[in-house]
């Protein structure tokens, strides 16, 4: 980035108008736009400008590390070498990019990795903001990989409807077949959690697969076979989950968090059991799990809640700040909040009000399993709410999406 495109992004950033800005530059309004739109000023305006904003600039051989690095940091998170990845985000955090040649490029791979870690050490709202406020200085190669990550980044919020979409436009303009990998597999990872989309999804699964094998990239391509996992539990095909979840535990994969990865299939089995109503079971195996994944959060809460283990369900609502990934997952948080108070106030008529509005938000995402999980609560507590023509109204609703996803 130039300095004329670095003082509109940092007036963006801050939401600063001209003269607030000349102001805050120690400039006169006319001598900004002067250096804003490119126009010869003197060398000293700009110093005043670069100083005032924090700019940094690099001699020849630093600039080159740095691109090294950056090249490096964005490979590791293509192949899935997180520890890798980890040691080179901490390298690069340390280097003064905020405001430089490297802003786009190390805001969007910054994205990348947030999304892919799921780290809960990074705000990924925080992120896109920037990555928005950056969209016109992106490279081609930055732009489309801002658009594609944009899919992982509504899937993460659990808004599925719409990473689907982000996913099918960004798929048209992607010539690498990499990329092109990456953004099936963004594809079928948000479809098969979506109402209607199963079979599709897992086509998509299959063919970024493929495609991650050609390229070696096999740590990515298991990852697809565990989202296939979640298509046999969502599409009801009962008979095959068992045997295709002990064959993908019995795969040799190495890892770098293998313990997240086991997370991931171990709770997709807990998820199962949860859709066949096996709670006792489901929660015995979420509790074997180690690492503290978003979405086995959700369905230990979920478990909690139906064996009426109202103690040990409060303490894992005060526990979610020590979970390893954060709480994206908007319907999720929604119920954290209902139950939480619920258990304060024990009011069942604001409880089957707040069940209802967030089935509602399940509703319009799109969530399949949010909506099969939470659907018996609500009806539930509409019934002991003594609203029944809407709870028989909700769940001949619930019906028809199994329905259509079976």
């Amino acid at each position: 980035m130039d300095l004329a495109s670095l003082i509109t992004y940092y007036r963006k950033r801050h939401m600063l108008s001209l003269k607030e800005t000349a102001e805050r530059f120690g400039m006169s309004e006319k001598t900004l736009t002067h250096l804003e739109t490119h126009h010869p000023t003197s060398k000293r305006s700009e110093q005043k400008a670069m100083t005032a904003m924090g700019v940094a600039s690099f001699d020849g051989e630093t600039f080159s590390e740095i691109s090294s690095q950056l090249r490096q940091f964005f490979h590791a998170i293509l192949y899935v070498e997180y520890d890798e990845a980890s040691r080179l985000h901490t390298a690069l955090s340390q280097r003064p990019l905020a405001m430089s040649d490297f802003t786009p490029t190390w805001t969007v791979y910054e994205y990348m990795y947030a999304i892919h870690t799921q780290t809960s050490e990074l705000d990924i709202e925080a992120i896109d903001h920037e990555c928005q406020l950056l969209l016109p200085w992106m490279s081609d190669h930055e732009a489309e990989l801002y658009r594609m990550e944009k899919a992982g980044y509504y899937f993460l919020k659990g808004d599925l409807s719409r990473s689907l979409e982000a996913g099918l436009k960004s798929i048209q303009t992607t010539n690498d077949e990499h990329l092109k990998a990456i953004n099936l597999f963004l594809l079928g990872a948000s479809g098969i959690n979506e109402v209607g989309k199963i079979e599709t999804s897992m086509r998509y699964l299959k063919e970024a697969e493929t495609l991650f094998l050609g390229v070696a990239n096999y740590k990515r391509a298991i990852r697809c076979q565990a989202f296939e996992l979640i298509g046999l539990v969502h599409a009801h095909r009962y008979d095959e989950v068992l045997p295709y979840y002990h064959a993908l535990k019995a795969r040799p994969v190495a890892d770098d968090n293998p313990a997240q990865l086991e997370a991931f299939i171990d709770g997709t089995l807990a998820r199962f059991h949860l859709m066949r109503g096996e709670f006792e079971t489901g929660l015995e195996l979420l509790k074997t799990i180690p690492f503290k994944s978003s979405t086995n959060y959700f369905l230990e809460m979920v478990a909690l809640y139906q064996l009426n283990d109202l103690e040990a369900l409060a303490s894992h609502l005060h526990a979610q700040t020590e979970w390893d990934e954060p709480i994206n997952n908007r319907v999720h948080l929604g119920l954290m909040e209902a139950l939480s108070t619920w258990l304060d106030q024990k009011d069942v008529r604001a409880l089957s009000h707040a069940l209802d509005q967030i089935f509602t938000h399940a509703l319009a995402s799109g969530d399949y399993i949010s909506i099969m999980l939470i659907s018996p609560m609500v009806t539930d507590a509409l019934k002991n709410a003594k609203q029944y023509k809407r709870s028989y109204h909700l769940a001949l609703e619930t019906l028809n999406i199994l329905r259509a996803n079976t």
